[in-house]
């Protein structure tokens, strides 16, 4: 009778928090279904004037506009050497070889990305309210 009782706690204890850990995994699935935004800007290591203000224009947006996003993980910002041999899968798989700009948004496990490259070497430094604006409405739609 004992042994029976003690069995029969063990299996509610084993039940209770195992549909507990189910809940908890299922909330942490649900949290990465989110639209997240992936802000990619690869450089090289020798940098020209512009190529560092599309960087710095890039970040300084996103920290002016989309602070809470950032710190919630919702948008991601990179900055991503090409000539550093750990970031090689990273620019195949952009062919990103030189100074590039993606906006990658994620939803329900899928990406699309947009090039932003000739847009921010057009803009960035030449019109920086135009390249924040228009970056700021890009941005805005990918994680609505």
């Amino acid at each position: 009778m004992k042994k029976n009782l003690l069995s029969f706690v063990f299996v509610t204890i084993l039940v209770f928090f195992g549909c507990g850990q189910n809940s908890e995994n299922q909330a942490q699935e649900n949290k990465s279904s989110k639209t997240k935004l992936f802000v990619y800007y690869f450089h090289s290591t020798h940098r020209c004037p512009t190529c560092i203000n599309i960087e710095e224009n890039t970040k300084a947006l996103l920290d002016r506009n989309f602070a809470k996003e950032l710190k919630d993980g919702i948008i991601v910002f990179k900055s991503i050497n090409v000539d550093d041999k750990e970031n090689e899968k990273l620019v195949k798989k952009y062919d990103a070889f030189g100074s590039a700009l993606f906006l990658t948004s994620v939803k329900d496990q899928k990406e699309q990305s947009e090039d932003l490259t000739n847009f921010g070497f057009k803009y960035s430094r030449n019109r920086p309210d135009y390249f924040a604006d228009e970056m700021k409405k890009k941005i805005m739609e990918k994680i609505k």
